[in-house]
């Protein structure tokens, strides 16, 4: 008989001497190869019977394996699993027939001892993994010195490939009826945790569980010791473990091996249990150990995804978690909330205990909406989501949950943000009421509903009565029906009756129940039914059916009253009295009225039958015409028959109230829904402008559903989302690109099908969406288009319809239309030329040429100008020029431009004519040759238009005393010989009263049109024309290279092998010539010669020449903005000083010449357009002469301070402008920009705030001037208020993020402490100093420099902001680290209680100087004299006071000393030189004391304010002197300065 094999605790407890089997001695490693492949010969030849001759050798291997080279470790591992599966062929032969006791005792200790060696070598292969590579080989080195492993190298076995065959072998033994081999049929603990223990260790590898079959074989062994030995509490308690300490890596297969247990091996108890486990944890400990909480809640949420129903009977265990600390245990629960309503709650079919615990599930979803922690929000809105997804939210709950959402869009977490208009735009495209969600066709569909009703029930009633409309008896038990229902499963399971589905019914018994208290909604209505009961209860007589009758009328009469809840408690009561009597029995077989086959399945037969019940009891009470409820009981059985009849003849009726109160009802729901979408949209307006990304790509698409579903004030947020092409954020950027694509190129139907007329549908949509546009939004929108040539998503049939708008081939086409179309043409052909060159005839017969009235369309030639401009060619490659593409000046389009420009000029009729202008200049300076002589002869005959029509005596200028060229140095060919000819606006012009007489349209149009002439030509030369030069100079140089290197060829090919000097000498000289160009000098050079010239005909002569047609424009221009009385027109005004700032951007000395008076006009304009063109043009005019501009700053600053919102913003956006790009120096004017922060204008706030964003990404740029901006705010002077100072405060703190920079402003803070005497100043350095973060540094930091704010400590509100730097740091700092902080809060407490004492003792002084006063003022002493006495008893004679007299209320004191400090008495004070000069020397002199001396402080009061004097008090004395009291009282004060 073989001895008996005790599997061990521990692996060491098998080696020695003892009872059972024991390895006697260990195979030593020399000996261990050879005995190896002994032991594996001997088990292939005896099978698993020869296990007990090799176990010892193999029990040798596992013990010494770390030391085992690779080669015998696989040999004994091929050796155990050989047996492995010798051992499950010889059990699965023995199990299957019988055997003695004594083989089954024999083969169980082979199975155990197979077992265990198959477990331990599994547990050292795992262990070796773990420990280094997968592998088991040594680690080698490939040709490139690549590391690769043994086995790969030299063929041995790998782990990752045998792991899975022990398993699987493991698993095979495992699943024969191993029992049996047991005397008793229960398997012994030890192997049940042999085996679990193995396969727990291998899912501690990740390695283990991403393997499927690995995985696999693993949960399937736990599962049969789950299902067959009894292993579920020791899995659950196990697996949690597991979770709770190894990662997040097993709680996703620990999910699946739910299931797997559940479904296959009945394990349901394991997911009962470990859920109970986890409960069980401390709440605080998983609140601290985020790793834990994050696994566990993963592995809940994956499992009641897998196996919901298993969970819901313990979910009343996890609720408890949703008041924990660990926001990852409330994020579980939640979720394992909504899986169980999502998947088995909302099932159709479903009874009332089912809905009543998913409304409670639900409740708890909507609770924690506004949970304490973001991520919870952020989940519990997601959960929403997918419920909505669903389509499983009941409707009654939709509009507290849309409330809830918007509510939570301004969110500070940007998760819940996304969330939340995630979780919008699914409910807006989920949403049960209709299609398209217009909240004026609803709520007219609503009213013609309505009426409808209105009308039907007046119908229905007027046939039985003429009284006032009463609802039918149908329509009645309809909207009772629920509520009846509900009353009667409570009453059936007060009283014990089962309602189950089979239709049985009967009493449970019944079982004490301690503890139990009704709900506060039910308790008042159960009292009242209990007592209906205590009155009633003699009718309840089995043996007494008479009172029967009884109990139905008072059924009746609580039907007839609405006490629904008294009338399902008599039902139920009476059917346990008289169970068989007809009207109480519910067992009947009968069909009842209206069933059928389908009949509803949600009420179980004994319900319905309750049900029939009552509602044949409240119909016949409402048939009784003459309102007896005396009803007998046999008749009511007998009319139940006829009831039904009657509600068949009138069903039709009842039937169409039924359904159009529900149609009113849901047009209500709709109404209510568009609506509240509709007050969401301003919030998801200001998302768009977020700086979370994903803020704005959510809302982009919220807004697309938002359009696709009707919602009027999508039109808003659609508008708004053009702005996202300037985006940074390529992503974002791309989608609202897709996004305008979905919505405009894209055009469906309400069926989702492509609409017939596409490309005209396209056009339209188009033109929809340009108009009323700004300009910001019309360039954006050029960008888009851009954007949809580059992808060729704009159908080319789109512009063919945009043409024909154009032409006015299409019928009924507005003028607008025309215009729009016009100009999307000119979009596109931004990215493509051809579209307006191959169009250019259409172009100019349709929009150049006046119409038949002669009316010109300013806004159309406007639109025709800009496509114009985009026959310009691009460069393809930056440093590249493109060869200019120009029109002779006697092009037809350039005659139209001419015609329509000249005789208009006068219509009052064009309003847009100086746009109209601009537009046109432009067009002759991108397309047109010598522009600036077309422009110069353009401007000639405007100024004979305007100047000559209003001159009746002046002749037109004669043309050859003209120069059109703007510029005389530019065009040779225009100079004239004639130097003489007088200016067209002569001095006497200007002078002469007749120019009052021109019209000041005219005038405004024609400065303006000057104006915009003057800076086309400065940018034609120092653009247009210097590129053209440097192009043919390239184009030269090319040209001249190309003939060197022919050149050099041919010299190469005509030298002979005998001149090879001559050639090297031709190379010398040629490399010689050709270095300065190498270099690239040469270029460099004539750039620079070039653009000097181009920049002394500006500043010399395009405006100010002698001769330029511009400078003759200039007087005119100065006059005008000189006499704004003489020029009252406002339009005139205004193009006159931007005209003017246009000359002086051209010219450098214009621009000197004229600054006073350009910002006397920014100042002093009533206009505020002209200010704000004023402060625009500054902005340019910084740019281009910055020396200029810069003394003139603070006048740029000034205009911060502006009445109008308009120019403030200007003001704001230019200065942006020129401090991002360091065009002016932050100086101290920049707290007028930190002002702006709290304009009460929204959009320069916001402005502001964008600009200190951006200040705030160059480096220390908001830390370099914090300092500053909190002095001159601070300043009483300037006038801030302390709320507004706080906000501006709060803003720029924020930006401040370094440690370091926070340790430097607290000293800084600190040190600005000493020279503040308004205690508003240092209240707003306190609050400065309680908005940093700080550190132990700067506490430190805080405590060196307390010495600068201990005086200020008096204050409250100093002292509350420093107790608030106490709170805040002290939650922050690590506790070894708040030494510090207590250690400065008790100086903050010591100083702050001092100074309150001191302030009351100097209220106690002053309160008795009055009493004092008022004995003085009663004994008619006009002087006091209060004793000085020195410390030798000796007391000085005190001078007279002066004769000089003042009469003040108060007298302030100053402190002076010897060298720095004054003292408050210096003044009063006489020196001994003094009086001896006045004759005083018989007063003893007072000698001055050692400091260390204390003197008793003596102090003159008058009565009548007259002045006094004191001697013989020390400088150091009045320091302890309070100058705010009139009279100070006796103190005993050392005389040691503090």
């Amino acid at each position: 008989m073989a001895v008996a094999f005790n599997i061990p605790l521990v692996r060491d407890d098998l080696v020695g001497h003892g009872s059972g089997y024991k390895v006697r001695e260990l195979v030593s490693t020399e000996y261990l190869a050879t005995k190896v492949t002994d032991a594996w010969m001997g088990l292939r030849s005896g099978g698993p019977e020869n296990i007990f001759g090799s176990f010892d050798t193999l029990f040798s291997l596992i013990s010494h394996f770390p030391s085992v080279n690779s080669e015998v470790r696989a040999r004994g591992w091929k050796a155990i699993v050989g047996v492995s599966s010798d051992l499950l062929r010889e059990l699965t032969s023995i199990l299957s027939k019988s055997s003695s006791p004594g083989d089954r005792q024999k083969w169980q200790i082979i199975l155990k001892m197979t077992v265990y060696l198959l477990v331990q070598f599994i547990g050292c292969f795992e262990m070796q993994a773990t420990q280094a590579p997968i592998t088991t080989g040594a680690t080698t080195k490939g040709r490139k010195g690549k590391k690769k492993t043994a086995a790969s190298a030299g063929g041995e076995m790998s782990w990752d490939t045998q792991r899975g065959e022990g398993l699987r072998v493991l698993l095979q033994i495992c699943q024969l009826d191993l029992p049996q081999l047991w005397e008793t049929p229960v398997v012994e603990v030890e192997f049940v945790n042999l085996v679990t223990e193995c396969c727990y260790k291998l899912l501690e590898n990740p390695a283990s569980t991403k393997d499927k079959d690995v995985r696999d074989s693993i949960f399937h062994l736990l599962g049969i010791f789950i299902q067959n030995y009894s292993h579920a509490l020791g899995a659950s308690l196990k697996i949690v473990q597991l979770l709770q300490h190894i990662g997040e890596h097993l709680a996703t297969p620990m999910a699946i091996a739910m299931e797997l247990f559940v479904k296959e091996f009945n394990g349901k108890v394991v997911v009962t249990e470990a859920i109970r486990e986890i409960t069980r944890m401390d709440g605080s400990e998983l609140g601290r150990d985020t790793s834990s909480s994050r696994a566990l809640g993963i592995f809940l949420i994956e499992t009641a995804e897998r196996v919901p129903a298993v969970i819901l009977p313990s979910i009343s265990i996890l609720l408890p978690l949703l008041d924990e600390e660990a926001y990852g245990m409330r994020n579980a629960v939640l979720s394992t909330m909504c899986e169980i309503s999502l998947q088995v709650l909302s099932q159709p079919g479903g009874d009332l205990s089912q809905r009543n615990t998913r409304d409670q599930f639900l409740d708890k979803l909507e609770e924690h909406i506004h949970d304490v922690h973001a991520f919870v929000r952020s989940k519990c809105l997601q959960l929403w989501l997918k419920l909505c997804n669903g389509k499983v939210i009941p409707l009654s709950r939709q509009q507290t949950l849309l409330d809830l959402t918007i509510g939570r869009l301004q969110d500070k977490s940007a998760f819940v943000r996304r969330s939340a208009v995630q979780l919008l735009t699914a409910m807006l495209r989920g949403n049960p009421f209709a299609a398209k969600l217009s909240i004026d066709e609803l709520k007219q569909q609503e009213t013609r509903e309505k009426k409808r009703l209105l009308d039907l029930e007046q119908a229905a009633n007027s046939k039985e009565s003429d009284d006032a409309p009463v609802m039918l008896p149908e329509r009645q038990w309809e909207v009772m029906s629920s509520d009846v229902e509900k009353n009667l499963v409570e009453a059936m399971d007060k009283m014990k009756i089962s309602i189950g589905d089979d239709g049985s019914e009967g009493e449970e018994e019944k079982e004490e129940e301690e503890g139990e208290e009704s709900g506060d909604d039910t308790m008042h209505a159960d009292a009242d039914v209990l007592r209906m009961d205590q009155q009633l209860d003699f009718l309840f007589d089995p043996e007494c059916e008479k009172n029967a009758e009884r109990v139905i009328e008072e059924m009746t009469q609580s039907l007839s009253s609405g006490k629904i809840r008294e009338a399902c408690c008599l039902l139920v009561r009476a059917h346990q009295t008289w169970p068989d009597m007809d009207a109480f029995d519910w067992s009947s077989s009968s069909p009842l009225p209206g069933e059928g086959e389908e009949s509803s399945g949600t009420q179980s037969k004994v319900l319905r039958i309750a049900i029939e019940k009552l509602r044949t009891v409240f119909l016949a009470a409402c048939s009784d015409q003459d309102g007896n409820v005396q009803v007998d009981l046999e008749e009511l059985i007998a009319r139940t028959g006829e009831q039904c009849a009657q509600g068949a003849m009138s069903a039709i009726s009842a039937e169409q109230l039924t359904k159009q109160a529900m149609i009113v009802k849901y047009l209500a729901d709709a109404v209510i829904f568009s609506e509240k979408m509709q007050n969401a949209i301003p919030i998801l307006c200001q998302l768009l402008g977020s700086k979370s990304t994903t803020d704005i790509m959510e809302a982009v698409e919220f807004f697309v559903a938002a359009h696709q579903f009707g919602l009027a004030a999508a039109s808003q947020g659609v508008r708004k989302m053009i702005m996202l092409m300037w985006s940074s954020e390529e992503n974002v950027k791309t989608a609202a690109v897709e996004a305008y694509r979905r919505l405009y190129l894209q055009p469906m139907d309400i069926n989702g099908h492509r609409v017939k007329s596409f490309n005209a549908t396209i056009a339209n949509n188009l033109i929809q969406l340009t108009s009323d546009m700004t300009l910001g939004e019309v360039t954006s929108l050029e960008a888009l288009i851009m954007e949809w040539m580059k992808s060729n998503s704009l159908p080319v049939g789109v512009l063919n319809v945009l043409w024909d708008k154009v032409s006015g081939k299409s019928s009924s086409v507005s003028v607008n239309d025309s215009r729009v179309a016009l100009l999307l043409l000119a979009m596109a052909a931004g990215h493509e030329p051809a579209i307006v060159r191959n169009n250019l005839d259409i172009l100019i017969e349709h929009t150049l040429t006046p119409n038949s009235a002669g009316n010109v369309d300013c806004t159309k030639v406007s639109n025709a100008c800009q496509a114009l401009v985009k026959l310009v060619p691009v460069a393809k490659r930056k440093g590249t020029f493109a060869k200019p593409m120009r029109y002779p000046a006697a092009h037809k389009i350039f005659q139209c431009l001419h015609s329509i420009l000249v005789s208009s000029v006068n219509e009052c009729a064009c309003d847009g004519w100086i746009s109209m202008a601009e537009h046109a200049v432009s067009a002759i300076y991108a397309l047109a040759e010598q522009p600036d002589h077309l422009s110069g002869r353009i401007l000639n005959a405007i100024s004979t238009q305007v100047v000559g029509a209003a001159l009746d005596g002046l002749e037109s200028p004669n043309a050859s005393q003209l120069d059109f060229s703007l510029g005389a140095p530019l065009a040779e060919s225009s100079q004239r010989e004639d130097d003489s000819s007088e200016s067209l606006l002569t001095k006497e012009t200007l002078a002469s009263t007749k120019l009052l007489q021109c019209s000041s349209l005219g005038l405004a149009r024609f400065t303006a049109f000057a104006g915009h002439v003057a800076l086309k030509q400065l940018v034609h030369l120092e653009y247009s024309l210097l590129n053209e030069l440097k192009r043919r100079r390239l184009q030269k140089e090319g040209d001249e290279e190309e003939k060197k290197a022919a050149a050099k060829n041919d010299v190469d090919k005509s030298v002979s092998p005998g001149l090879e000097l001559s050639k090297s000498s031709f190379s010398t000289a040629a490399e010689a010539t050709t270095a300065e160009e190498e270099m690239g000098l040469s270029g460099a050079t004539a750039d620079d010669a070039e653009a000097e010239a181009i920049r002394r005909v500006c500043d010399g002569q395009l405006v100010c020449g002698e001769r330029a047609m511009l400078s003759r424009v200039r007087p005119l221009l100065v006059y005008i903005c000189t006499n704004p009385a003489m020029f009252p027109d406002t339009r005139l005004q205004t193009a006159a000083a931007l005209t003017l700032s246009k000359f002086m951007l051209v010219s450098a000395d214009v621009c000197e010449e004229h600054l006073r008076l350009f910002f006397t006009v920014m100042e002093k304009s009533p206009e505020a357009v002209i200010r704000a063109n004023s402060i625009i043009a500054a902005g340019d005019l910084t740019f281009r002469f910055p020396n200029l501009i810069e003394p003139w700053t603070p006048n740029l600053y000034a205009r911060l301070r502006d009445t109008s919102a308009h120019v403030r913003k200007h003001t704001v956006m230019v200065l942006t402008h020129l401090i991002l790009n360091d065009m002016v120096k932050v100086k101290g004017q920049i707290s007028e920009m930190a002002l702006c922060l709290e304009d009460e204008n929204e959009q320069i706030s916001n402005l502001a705030k964008l600009f200190f964003m951006e200040l705030a990404r160059k480096g220390n740029a908001i830390y370099n001037i914090l300092p500053d901006i909190i002095s001159r705010l601070s300043d009483v002077k300037v006038g801030v208020d302390a709320k507004a100072f706080r906000q501006i405060m709060k803003y720029l703190f924020s930006f401040i993020q370094k440690d370091r920079q926070c340790e430097s402003l607290v000293e800084k803070l600190c040190h600005r402490f000493r020279s503040m005497t308004v205690e508003r100043q240092y209240r707003d350095l306190s609050f400065c100093l309680s908005l940093l973060s700080y550190s132990e540094k700067g506490i430190r930091r805080l405590m060196e420099n307390f010495g600068c704010f201990q005086n200020k400590l008096a204050s409250s509100e100093v002292f509350s902001d420093f107790m608030s730097i106490i709170n805040k740091t002290r939650k922050a700092l690590k506790a070894d680290q708040k030494v510090v902080v207590d250690e400065l809060e008790s100086k903050l407490v010591e100083c702050h209680d001092k100074a309150a004492q001191d302030e009351e003792t100097a209220v106690k002084a002053s309160s008795h100087s009055s009493k004092s006063a008022a004995a003085a003022a009663a004994s008619n002493k006009s002087t006091v004299l209060k004793e000085v006495q020195e410390p030798d008893g000796t007391t000085p004679r005190v001078p007279p006071a002066s004769s000089k007299t003042r009469r003040t209320q108060r007298r302030t004191v100053r402190r002076a000393s010897d060298n720095v400090h004054e003292s408050p008495l210096a003044s009063h004070r006489k020196p001994a030189q003094t009086r001896a000069a006045t004759g005083n020397n018989s007063s003893p002199e007072i000698t001055r004391k050692p400091k260390s001396s204390r003197r008793r402080v003596l102090v003159l009061s008058s009565e009548d304010d007259e002045d006094f004097d004191v001697t013989g008090v020390d400088d150091e004395l009045v320091e302890n002197i309070d100058p705010g009291l009139k009279r100070l009282s006796l103190a005993d004060t050392p005389s040691t300065k503090a």
